[in-house]
This record gives structure tokens, sequence and C-alpha cells, in this order.
């Protein structure tokens, strides 16, 4: 069996190819993506297909890469549309490179009109280098060109008259094709630096106009860039660049290395979010260092920067063991505001060891009610929570949990597999003894009684064994209060004789 190679593969489908290029090409020069009849018309008496065996309906009816609106019609009545923008844009763009590198002039045809003109493809460039239909075309020349080593003589056509006189959209046009060009050694090399040094000034100087940075945020802007602009930046041009940065979806580890080091230098608390928000966005395996620096955060006296290391910390599943205990230790610290922090940035992970869970669950009695509330919300996000990380705590968590269901869509109820919450998250209470669930439901609901003190209710025995502070409302949620006198659950109320009245 013959296997057929490449070159003959390319040379055998040359004419298709030749034709979806030229297609694509006069498409975008014209602002068409629906080809009609008469479109078809034109391109073909162009193509000199009337010269081949060929039929243009026939071509474009085979070729995976286009689309016909109704099948139903009649070849010859039917339109056809490239499968997405960007498979027009590419063949485009691949007419273009060829015409170049052959020095010959780029067929510009008039699809109402029929008439056709002649443009050198460097005129062309001139023409149509800032026109944002040509965005992404002009990505895929600098990336074709690239492939062809003729980078030196584009990008030097690019730099030509006329300029941008107000700059930013030619920095834009340098960055997006550079993005395209592989960073190799070249006759390129030298402009490419050239380049760069200019794209750093502009960072620089939007940084401190706008007092942001576009350029930066863009996922094109080469990391070379950002990092001789971070080191030559002042305090107040970092914070905007920090900032900036953390817009982005992902930022290169190069620039994560260059900026955590900020985090351990007395710097400002705006500086301190920024570069949190930043770490926050990048969603690969942190170094333990980092994570201990982001994790120190949650001990600074603003509140704001203890938020971005919560989110930061929030949900990451690479902290590894030793940094976890470092931040379970935190919640000694005497600022309830901390103990609050470290909480909320566990919570947000599904996968906590029974170890740190207990030392959460200890958090259900603390004496701050943020610090509580942070406790019952992360208990609440918990797959599955044992019988030993509760049982000491279990009236405090039920409690919590009645006096959230007064403000949130959530219940609790016993069954043969335990104990179960929904609503607020899954959470199953487990055991290995047998009599588990028999044994909490006794704990919860046997003799359970209601007394009310300085108007806040306590649910619990009526004869208290535990010798713990009560547990109060968390400040967020509403105190249950009753006018008067001894209150009892509802669900748990027994009939009471009524006293003898004298008549």
């Amino acid at each position: 069996m013959h296997v057929a190679h490449r070159s003959e593969i390319s040379k055998s489908v040359k004419l298709e190819r030749w034709l979806l290029e030229f297609l694509a090409f006069t498409g975008m020069h014209n602002d068409v993506m629906d080809f009609e009849q008469n479109h078809r018309d034109a391109i073909s008496e162009n193509f000199k297909l009337c010269e081949t065996d060929f039929l243009l309906d026939e071509i474009l009816g085979s070729v995976s890469f286009l689309r016909t609106s109704d099948i139903s019609l009649d070849k010859r009545d039917r339109n056809y549309h490239f499968i997405h923008l960007t498979f027009q844009e590419y063949f485009a763009a691949r007419y273009f490179v060829r015409q170049w590198k052959e020095k010959q002039p780029l067929k510009c045809l008039a699809l109402r009109g029929g008439k056709s003109t002649e443009s050198k493809p460097a005129t062309f460039l001139e023409k149509h280098k800032y026109d944002t239909r040509y965005d992404i075309f002009w990505r895929f020349v600098a990336g074709l060109i690239d492939a062809g080593e003729m980078a030196l003589d584009f990008f030097q056509m690019i730099e030509k008259e006329p300029r941008d006189i107000l700059g930013p959209t030619h920095q834009r046009l340098i960055m997006h094709c550079l993005s395209e060009v592989e960073r190799k050694e070249s006759k390129f090399i030298e402009l490419r630096a050239k380049l760069e040094k200019q794209l750093e000034k502009w960072v620089l100087f939007e940084c401190n106009l706008m007092k942001s940075s576009r350029l930066c945020r863009e996922m094109e802007c080469p990391e070379n860039v950002l990092l001789h602009v971070l080191t030559q930046a002042s305090e107040g041009e970092k914070t905007v660049l920090f900032e900036s940065l953390s817009g982005r979806t992902t930022v290169p580890f190069g620039i994560i290395k260059v900026v955590s080091p900020w985090l351990t230098n007395r710097t400002s608390a705006l500086q301190y979010k920024a570069i949190l928000r930043l770490l926050r966005n990048y969603h690969n395996n942190l170094p333990d260092e980092i994570l201990e620096n982001i994790a120190a955060r949650l001990e600074d006296k603003d509140q704001g920067v203890r938020e971005a290391a919560i989110r930061a910390l929030g949900g990451r599943a690479d902290l590894p063991d030793q940094v976890l205990q470092v931040i379970v230790a935190r919640l000694e610290h005497k600022d309830g505001g901390v103990r609050s922090a470290v909480i909320r940035a566990l919570g947000g992970r599904a996968d906590l060891p029974d170890q740190v869970l207990q030392v959460i669950a200890a958090r259900l009695e603390d004496k701050d009610r943020d610090v509580r509330l942070a406790a019952i919300e992360a208990l609440l996000c918990q797959p599955a929570l044992s019988s030993d990380v509760l049982s000491p705590y279990i009236r405090s968590f039920s409690e919590a949990l009645l006096q959230t269901s007064f403000v949130k869509h959530l219940y609790w109820y016993a069954s043969d597999s335990g104990i179960i919450g929904t609503s607020l998250g899954h959470v199953s209470l487990t055991g290995k003894q047998h009599n588990l669930m028999e044994a909490v439901r006794n704990l919860l609901l046997e003799k359970v009684a209601a007394n009310v003190k300085d108007g806040h209710i306590r649910l619990g025995p009526a004869n208290r064994s535990l010798n713990r502070p009560p547990f109060h409302a968390p400040s967020r949620l509403p105190l249950l209060r009753y006018p008067k006198g001894q209150c009892v659950h509802p669900l748990y109320q027994q009939p009471r004789p009524q006293p003898h009245r004298r008549t």
C-alpha cells in the first residue's frame, strides 16, 4: 500500500488550496463572509477556472473548511462560508504571504462591480495595518512569514510611514505580531530587541498617564518586556503594574518569581492586595515559600490584605501539609479577624484532613461571632464529616445550623446512612460506630429544651452536662428573641400539665 508523503498531498490539492486562499482574501478585502452566487462567479472568472476542468461549486462543496447554509438547495443556488472567521483569516494570510515571498502583486477584486486591481503587498500593508478587521490577519501573516525567515523585512515595513501619530495602536500591532514570531537567533533578533525596548517605554508611559496599563494586561505582551519594566518601575508604577497584571487570566511563572518577594518587604497595603490578586490568577502549583508568604498576609493589619490572601489561598489544591500546618497554627492568633480569615481560607478546600477539621470545629465555640460563622460555613463545605470531628461540638454545631436555617434554606435530617445536611453544601456525618445515627439522634432530640436568657435562644438538655460557654448567634444572623418566659423548640415540645386554678 502506497503512503502519500506531505509534499505529494500538497501538490495534489494545490489548486484547491490556492482557490481557498484567494476566496478568503477576496472576502476579507470586501468584508464578505457569506459568498453568494454572483460573488463566486466573479471569483471564478478572475481565478481563471474556466481554463481548467474544475467547477467552483463542486470544489466548494467538497472542501471541509467551508459550509453551506442550506444543503437542500441546488449547488448553484447555495451560499458558502468558512466554518469560522479564523479559518478565513488564516487562508487569506497564506495568500498574502505567498505573494510577498514570490514578489507578486495581490489581486484585489471588488465583488460588487467585478473590477480587479493589483496592489503590492507592502502597499496593502501600509494601507491596512491599523484596520481592526485585519488584526488577526496580520498575526497570521507574522507567524507564516517567520517560518520563511522573512520576519525582518515584514517588521521593517510595519515601522515605516505612515505611522500612528498617537502611538498605542502601533504598539499593539507590534506586540500582537511579535507574539507570533519565535524567539530565536536570526537576522531579526536586533530589531526585536529595539521594538521591545520601545514597548517598555510605552508601558511605563501608560502607567503614569492612565494609572493602569492595558498593554501589559494583554496576553501578547512579551514576558521580557514585563520583567524589564518591573525592575525599572518606581514604587507607584509597580503598584499600577501589579494591578494591571492581576487582570490577566494567567501570568507567566517568570513574573511570579520576580513579584512574590515583595510580599515580605515592607510595602503599601495597595501593593500587597495587587500582588495577592496577581498570585490568585496563577493556577499552576506554587513553591512552598511563596505559599507561606501568602499565608503570612493572613495576619496583616489591613482587612483588605487579609481578604486578598484568603482569595489567593482559597481552593488551591497545591497546599502541602507543611504549609497547611503553618496556616492552621494561625487559628490561635489573638485577633479574631485573623482567625476568621484563616478559616475562610481553609474553607474553600473540600479535602481537609480530620485533624484540621477538628481545629475548625473547635472554633464553633470561639468567643468571636465572625469566627463561629466562618467555622460553620467551612464545615458545611466539606463532603463528609466524621463523628470524631463533630461529637465534642455537636450541640454547638446544631445550634449554628438552627440559627442559619432561619435566614437560609438549610435542612438536616436523620436517615439510615447518617445525619445529612444539604443546600448550603452536602454534609454527611460518618463514623465507624454501627449505632452512630441513633446516638446522634438521641443527643440532639432527647429531652431537648430551649432556655431564654438575655434574649438569646439556646438549645440543649435542661440539665447541661458539658461545661462550655453558651453559643450565641453570629452577628450577621438575627437574634432569636421571645417576649418572656421559657421556650421549647416546637419540634420537641412536650405537653405540660396545666397548673390547677382555684375556682
